[in-house]
């Protein structure tokens, strides 16, 4: 018998959520700053950049002592999460190149996974609503593990899950602290640029790349034109 036709040097692809999958961060980033200004703050794009690919909980774990905001991580959670919805409540349209890819690997059952540090029922929606989920069967949150980015645990516990070793999986991240979570996992880190990251600096990526055209040539994978 022929050995089967293999379309992906790696043997499993982890794909983050936020910037990768959804341009999302203006939109995290505008309704963060709708409730901060019911106490007068404001979080600028250039203090912002520092935060991306983190867990939000994380995040103000920082930004609450350092604005010195008068309610818990909890409420902003909780009140971010109401104005994220209004934005990404209804059908989702991915990046070019984006369904095409992850359809050609569920198409040849290359194993594949979302891994990233929103929490799962967010990533799950997000998912469902950009009209993919049923293509990753593996979905770790950052709610689901000790550590967010730049830690390595939520790439690890895809790697896990997906019953792949972490050296023979590639993440696509478009943070430093996701390149970096990719790399402590013993991963290969393809980046790619977005508008929100594109001033980034992406160390010890594979490649660094503007499309998923161009990421999916680093996989090993090719799309149609």
């Amino acid at each position: 018998m022929s050995e089967p036709v293999r379309v992906c040097a790696f043997d499993a692809v982890i794909f983050d959520l936020d910037g990768v999958l959804l341009d999302s961060e203006p939109i995290y980033l505008a309704a963060t700053n709708t409730v901060l200004a019911r106490e007068g703050k404001y979080l600028s794009s250039e203090e912002n950049a520092r935060y991306i690919g983190v867990r939000f909980r994380d995040m103000l774990g920082d930004v609450i002592p350092r604005m010195a905001l008068a309610h818990d991580a909890d409420y902003y959670i909780d009140q971010t999460r109401d104005e994220v919805l209004r934005a990404f409540g209804g059908p989702l349209q991915p990046p070019p190149g984006a369904r095409e890819l992850i359809e050609r690997l569920a198409d040849h059952g290359v194993p594949r996974a979302v891994g990233s540090s929103s929490v799962h029922a967010w990533v799950d929606q997000i998912l469902t609503n950009l009209g993919v989920r049923h293509h990753f069967p593996i979905v770790v949150g950052g709610d689901e593990v000790p550590h967010g980015k730049p830690a390595p645990d939520i790439f690890l516990r895809c790697a896990e899950l997906l019953a792949v070793p972490p050296e023979r999986c590639a993440v696509i991240e478009d943070s430093p602290n996701g390149v970096l979570a990719a790399r402590r996992a013993g991963m290969t880190a393809i980046g790619l640029r977005t508008a929100a990251t594109s001033t980034l600096v992406l160390e010890g990526c594979l490649a660094v790349v503007d499309s998923f055209h161009e990421a999916a040539g680093h996989l090993g994978v090719t799309l149609d034109p």
